[in-house]
């Protein structure tokens, strides 16, 4: 959903605001206050992919709720932005640079991520519940703790990805790569992980109950305590997995 305009400044301030910001040089954007009087989500609409840190990083201090709920921010560059417990509940972040962004405990509900670039970006205790996440690079991204409930991640990216303790409650992520990914204690219940690849992966701890791993790569994989009760494995490949004290009751 687009952001209302009902919601943005009127057009004269806006226009006066746009001139004076890509009027002036990077340098002196830190001298610029007029920022903190405009809705936040307005500052990203209007800059778009010229880069929100281009003004709050030089100076400016991001507003502490920053909300964009439903906003559409296609594209935008968010790259190493300051977007702790921010709003992005419906936004269409589609293809957007959420690369080392600090989304923590931010709330990223229902909102649309595919094909978006969010690697090492800081997803702790964020929520994704119902987002759609489909082909979207999450390598290296910390999700410790992360909400992902119903969450669609479809041949989406998440090498080496920390999501311990994470909650992926029937979650989508068939053909995803997990490779070297950190599970720990994290609750999968009934998820579809179909033809998902998991080499290497840490599921100490994790609850696989009533999931779809079919077709998946496990191998080298750690299942120290894991709970497979009810999991389809069928054509699943376990070469070199370890399961010391893991619990497989198949389905």
């Amino acid at each position: 959903m687009p952001i209302d305009a009902s919601e943005l400044p009127d057009p004269t301030t806006i226009s006066k605001f746009a001139t004076v910001v890509f009027g002036m040089r990077v340098n002196m954007v830190k001298k610029l206050r007029v920022l903190l009087v405009l809705p936040p989500c307005a500052v990203i609409w209007i800059l778009g992919s010229a880069g929100y840190d281009r003004v709050f990083k030089e100076g400016c201090n991001p507003p502490k709720e920053l909300s964009c709920a439903g906003a559409d921010l296609r594209g935008v560059d968010l790259a190493d932005a300051d977007l702790h417990s921010a709003d992005f509940s419906h936004a269409n972040l589609r293809k957007a640079n959420l690369n080392n962004a600090d989304l923590s405990e931010a709330d990223l509900s229902e909102a649309i991520l595919d094909e978006a670039d969010m690697e090492r970006a800081n997803l702790f205790r964020a929520n994704l519940s119902r987002s759609s996440l489909d082909m979207t690079h999450l390598t290296d991204a910390f999700m410790v703790q992360a909400n992902l409930t119903n969450a669609l991640l479809a041949r989406t990216w998440l090498y080496g990805a920390n999501l311990s303790r994470a909650n992926l409650t029937s979650t989508i992520a068939y053909n995803a790569y997990f490779e070297n990914a950190n599970l720990r204690s994290a609750i999968l219940q009934n998820g579809d992980l179909s033809g998902s690849w998991f080499y290497r992966a840490d599921f100490t701890g994790a609850d696989f109950t009533g999931a779809d791993l079919s077709g998946s790569n496990l191998g080298a994989a750690i299942f120290t305590h894991t709970n497979l009760d009810l999991a389809n494995l069928t054509n699943a490949y376990l070469t070199s997995a370890r399961m010391p004290n893991g619990s497989i009751h198949p389905g």
